[in-house]
């Protein structure tokens, strides 16, 4: 997502500040909105189940759950959501970086 918004800012150019500010968060669905893919995601969504359904796993990680113990099922599940190859978030994140 931050590739996202890094694409927005020409060379020489500088960010508006609050929104260079807040990129630096690393909640997933507000990042979404700081990027504007809010209405892109929604397609994504709406036009694929299983894309959906990993986004829904995907957008509950938080910097804090990294730390956290993860059962195996758990870990498969969001590993899975991001790396799918037809139907994962980061597939879906690199067609708009």
């Amino acid at each position: 997502m931050k590739a996202c918004f890094a694409k927005g800012v020409k060379r020489y150019d500088f960010p508006d500040r609050k929104g260079a500010g807040k990129i630096f968060t690393h909640n997933l669905p507000e990042l979404v909105t700081l990027v504007n893919l809010d209405s892109e995601l929604l397609e994504a969504g709406k036009a694929n189940s299983e894309f959906s359904t990993g986004w829904q796993v995907v957008r509950r990680w938080t910097e804090e759950s990294r730390y956290s113990a993860w059962t195996k099922d758990d870990a498969e599940a969001i590993l899975n959501a991001v790396a799918a190859r037809r139907n994962g978030v980061l597939p879906w994140i690199k067609r708009h970086w």
